[in-house]
């Protein structure tokens, strides 16, 4: 931040603007002090920011957290602190309250988000930074219902990709009206196509089957803040880890989780390409932009793999 970086340098820019040509400039001691309240009511946006602007781990699911926590810190009363930095405070966290009321679809996204971080995952802990308690269980229930809805698509399609055919349009069992009474298993046939009939349907079970796999995800424990390393846990890598006790969650969480919370990764994206195509550059076709791009963006993991191959080209 531009004015941390001020206040740490505040004994040359003090021996600089004691020229006589620039004294006009010099801050006093209580301007420096108010400079330095200011930093500390901006410190929590600036941590959000930060966090929310990363694209080496999952940010989505972070957001009603980094709110909760904004909100938190900017109603904390600060001893000894000036009436600049208060009403800076008080009007940061107000703004912050307006301009950041999550309703409707937009929380329902960022709680399902929540939902598919292993952090996060209990109701418990997920409606703790919500906003409003009285629309929280609400808001879990639809988010939920939303994800046993994804969860029964990815089913059914990977039941389509081998031919088992789900459609409710199945050809029922025909059941006799009359009894045929040259056939003394009659009755017992037609209790047997009766029970068929009173079978759930294909998308009913679909259904039940990913009601099921959400509930054994969502009743485990939450898992903790930091890997066995002691480094953040990667959620990516979690999922990765434990795709086998929930394989269609896992895909939706992949999708889901892989969203960015913010555009500051396609910015940089879109910085580095201006970047490369300098003036000396103009005939550089798309997709050679594209695969440096690539390149740039993944060049740590690229490493990795060198790393643990090094036979590999």
């Amino acid at each position: 931040m531009a004015l941390r970086r001020l206040i740490e340098l505040r004994l040359p820019v003090s021996l600089i603007t004691d020229d006589a040509d620039i004294s006009a400039a010099r801050l006093t001691d209580a301007e420096w002090n108010s400079l330095g309240a200011t930093c500390d009511v901006l410190r929590p946006i600036e941590t959000c920011c930060t966090t929310v602007g990363g694209q080496n781990y999952t940010t989505l699911s972070t957001v009603l957290l980094l709110l909760d926590t904004v909100r938190a810190e900017l109603n904390e009363a600060v001893p000894n602190e000036t009436q600049i930095a208060k009403d800076l405070r008080h009007g940061i966290r107000d703004e912050v309250y307006t301009r950041f009321k999550l309703t409707g679809t937009e929380a329902e996204l960022h709680v399902l988000a929540m939902m598919l971080d292993p952090r996060f995952r209990n109701q418990s802990i997920c409606m703790t930074f919500l906003g409003n308690p009285a629309s929280a269980v609400d808001i879990w229930g639809r988010s939920k219902a939303k994800l046993i809805a994804k969860v029964s698509r990815c089913i059914k399609s990977n039941l389509d990709g081998i031919g088992v055919e789900t459609s409710s349009q199945l050809p029922l069992p025909r059941v006799t009206l009359g009894p045929d009474k040259s056939n003394p298993f009659a009755r017992l046939d037609r209790v047997r196509q009766e029970t068929l009939l009173r079978r759930p349907s294909p998308e009913d079970q679909i259904g039940v089957k990913a009601a099921a796999e959400v509930e054994a995800y969502l009743n485990e424990e939450a898992a903790p803040n930091k890997g066995e390393d002691g480094s953040a846990l990667n959620v990516l890598n979690w999922w990765k880890t434990h795709a086998y006790q929930f394989p269609n969650v896992a895909t939706v969480a992949r999708s889901i989780l892989s969203i960015p919370a913010s555009s500051v990764p396609s910015e940089r994206v879109f910085s580095k390409a201006g970047e490369l195509l300098t003036v000396k550059r103009l005939q550089m076709e798309a997709k050679q932009v594209d695969m440096f791009l690539f390149l740039h963006n993944n060049k740590e993991e690229i490493m990795h793999l060198r790393v643990d191959n090094p036979e590999r080209p």
